[in-house]
């Protein structure tokens, strides 16, 4: 349910209340919480044809959006209305207050065979349930809240971190008032110059890429580039001041967890304890999308013939830096399990794009190849590309074909979805981007490093 604030004037739906009678109305905000009355905790709403307000909560309230189908009334419709499979979903103005306020996953949609309720699987159940498309509430904004949410625990906003100049005038200093010596003494080592990465691009590497955003590349790189430079040699500084204590941020990246059980032992435990307490993790957060993992992999060596479980896998990245080896005929077993089900319908159609490999001659053999690597690393592909994963998704959506209902949901989904432009993909590329940090500059290669600025600005391959 929707915990956005209003302002006056706001069209709103009411939702999930005790009493039915509202339920469903719509209405205006005409008065806001304030903390000197009454109603410090409640909205005054207007209800259509009424003339005095109701104080309502605002978790009973939900944003509205005007209808514009050729009816020539002033009608209103819940912004939640349109609810497909897949979508998580909030319950509310049930009869019986068991299932209200519960959130969960549409698995199917109404029709006239089951009285036009839509299937529900309440999260932590198995069997769906019936619920009316009125006691229905989209949770898209809740999860665009959560996702924001975690990210501020982790990336630091321009406020909290040095800017381009700060930077560059710590790397200045540095490098003019410290001897080699001097820092070999505080680093143990010479701070050699870092290649200007963004320079080499626009110079040597056919510039900022078509469609990119060329003032915000020039201040992302720019940054990047000062961070990579500076940074390290700061972070050694202030980590050997005896007086250092890490921040709120540096501690839940850490700690991983902000469960009271981890944090007492944070902040009782000894020197050299061990956290040993189990806990119940939260439930994974479907707002995230984990397209790769986040440390690389180790050249594992899998023997044929046997079976390898992956918990957690994210992608295929630990079956290709492996090893394959063993005598046995027998072909590797490889089982991934994983709690997103975005991870799993990625990888069911990577390896469906590798499985149609088999049967084809060397030179298409080479092009599929390249499909593939689009799929798992490209954020824009090539209309090959786009016509592998078609015939990919085909097979996949196939009715007999057997997954879980959100990875079914998932992948229906990249089936119906339609193409969008090179300029509109560049742009949400740019949108998805919470950090600077990289690791261009330290790449040996010019080649190497120009072609990481770019994939760093575009995601593209």
């Amino acid at each position: 349910m929707s915990k956005r604030e209003y302002q006056e004037g706001d069209r709103v739906i009411l939702a999930g209340l005790s009493t039915s009678r509202l339920n469903g109305k719509g209405g205006i905000i005409v008065s806001l919480p304030d903390s000197s009355s009454n109603n410090k905790d409640r909205y005054g709403v207007r209800v259509d044809g009424a003339r005095k307000s109701v104080a309502i909560k605002p978790i009973n309230i939900n944003p509205a959006c005007k209808t514009n189908e050729g009816d020539d009334r002033e009608s209103f419709i819940d912004v939640s209305s349109r609810v497909q499979k897949g979508d998580r979903v909030a319950l509310v103005g049930l009869k019986s207050s068991v299932y209200n306020g519960k959130q969960g996953v549409v698995v199917t949609l109404s029709d006239s065979t089951n009285e036009g309720r839509y299937g529900i699987r309440i999260d932590g159940t198995r069997k769906p349930i019936g619920i009316k498309h009125a006691n229905i509430r989209k949770t898209t904004l809740g999860l665009q809240k959560c996702r924001d949410e975690m990210i501020s625990l982790t990336d630091r906003t321009e406020d909290e971190s040095l800017n381009a100049d700060q930077l560059a005038m710590i790397r200045t200093m540095i490098n003019t008032f410290t001897t080699e010596e001097q820092q070999n003494k505080m680093f143990g080592r010479k701070i050699e110059p870092m290649p200007d990465f963004r320079l080499e691009l626009i110079n040597e590497g056919g510039g900022i890429p078509l469609g990119v955003d060329s003032a915000w590349a020039n201040k992302r790189l720019r940054l990047a580039f000062e961070q990579e430079s500076s940074l390290p040699h700061m972070h050694e500084i202030v980590i050997n001041m005896p007086q250092y204590q890490p921040d709120r941020k540096d501690l839940m990246k850490r700690l991983g967890t902000n469960h009271p059980s981890k944090l007492e032992w944070y902040c009782t435990g000894e020197p050299g304890s061990i956290f040993r307490s189990s806990f119940i993790h939260p439930p994974h957060a479907s707002c995230l999308r984990y397209s790769f993992s986040n440390q690389s992999y180790r050249k594992e060596k899998l023997l044929q013939g046997t079976t390898h479980v992956a918990v957690g896998f994210v992608d295929l990245g630990i079956l290709m830096a492996a090893d394959l080896d063993g005598e046995s005929t027998s072909p590797l077993r490889f089982i991934g399990i994983d709690s997103s089900a975005y991870v799993v319908a990625k990888t069911h159609v990577i390896w469906e794009l590798i499985k149609q490999t088999e049967s084809m001659a060397t030179a298409e053999r080479d092009l599929q190849i390249r499909y593939t690597m689009q799929v798992w690393f490209s954020s824009t592909w090539s209309e090959g590309t786009e016509c592998a994963v078609d015939l990919a998704l085909s097979s996949l959506c196939s009715p007999e074909k057997r997954y879980h209902s959100e990875v079914r949901s998932i992948l229906e989904h990249w089936q119906n979805a339609s193409t969008i432009t090179l300029e509109e993909a560049r742009t949400k590329m740019k949108s998805c981007k919470t950090a600077s940090g990289s690791f261009i500059g330290f790449l040996k290669q010019k080649q190497d490093r120009i072609a990481v600025a770019a994939y760093q600005l575009t995601g593209y391959v």
